[in-house]
């Protein structure tokens, strides 16, 4: 099976270049790096916005790296789910033309089981920690996505909606095998959190006082970039627990309120930092 949002679930390459000229390294597949110009990869011919490899030989001729963007994906016993970076302008401009209900949708047509999908590999790993030295097993830790991405759907500012997020993770993270089962905590963590009329606000990455949602981002834009935060989270697996989560897309939104772009953001999270160095970063909010 294979996971993706619902509105990337019909994601298709639209050759913008952007991945081709962003002048990061890119490995050969044979422990070297494709050749660069002033422009980024020497392969990409700008004019005709494409790539003459993918050109001459097809899309198997690429490296792994040009074959697996801008998807970030997750392999566990359950499945494959796929998240896609928003540095790439094409899955970029799908969160401001969807209009849709925010879910997590099975085996959409972008993404077929039989694909190549490299990323994290968690099917021989543990599931996700609920919090340190507990964890979550894969059927509560793939509810508690699935409720979560839902969340997105409300109409209130994105710090609002954090803020159940943080009601619901601290309901969660209390409880220990022998007080029944786990995904009904998940249920009644998220029943709560969403009924709830005011929660108290997360504490932010630094002090701030942000307004109601990033202003230079249509209404729904942050929702659903903050959507793709919440599924397919490597913060998560690589982690202490669920606030290691929450504090990761409390990062997210706390960048999109100093007006960083949501391109700027990927660019950072997904690509530059070191995950597993930004996850034990995260982690520190645990010992609170």
């Amino acid at each position: 099976m294979t996971r993706s949002l619902s509105f990337h679930a019909d994601y298709r390459c639209q050759n913008s270049g952007d991945c081709c000229t962003a002048q990061w390294p890119i490995a050969d597949d044979e422990g070297g790096l494709l050749p660069r110009d002033a422009h980024g990869c020497a392969f990409h011919n700008a004019g005709l916005h494409r790539c003459e490899v993918h050109a001459a030989h097809g899309h198997d001729a690429l490296p792994l790296a040009c074959r697996q963007f801008p998807r970030v994906t997750i392999t566990d016993p359950r499945g494959v789910s796929v998240a896609l970076s928003c540095y790439c302008p094409t899955a970029r401009g799908m969160l401001d033309t969807f209009t849709g209900d925010i879910t997590i949708v099975e085996n959409p047509t972008a993404f077929p089981e039989r694909g190549e999908y490299v990323g994290l590999d968690a099917r021989t790993s543990l599931p996700p920690a609920l919090c340190p030295n507990v964890l979550m097993d894969w059927d509560s830790w793939w509810e508690w996505e699935r409720l979560s991405v839902e969340l997105w759907n409300l109409s209130e500012p994105p710090r609002q909606i954090l803020d159940r997020l943080s009601i619901a993770v601290e309901a969660i993270r209390t409880w220990r095998p022998g007080q029944g089962e786990l995904i009904d905590r998940v249920h009644e963590a998220h029943e709560s959190a969403r009924t709830l009329h005011h929660a108290p606000s997360p504490p932010a990455p630094a002090p701030s006082h942000p307004a109601p949602a990033p202003s230079h981002l249509a209404p729904r834009t942050a929702h659903l970039f903050l959507a793709c935060h919440s599924f397919a989270s490597w913060p998560a697996h690589l982690g202490s627990g669920l606030r290691t989560w929450l504090r990761s897309l409390e990062t997210v939104l706390f960048l999109l309120e100093q007006d960083w772009t949501v391109a700027e953001v990927d660019l950072w999270l997904r690509h530059y930092a070191e995950p597993r160095l930004l996850a034990k970063t995260w982690s520190r909010v645990e010992l609170n």
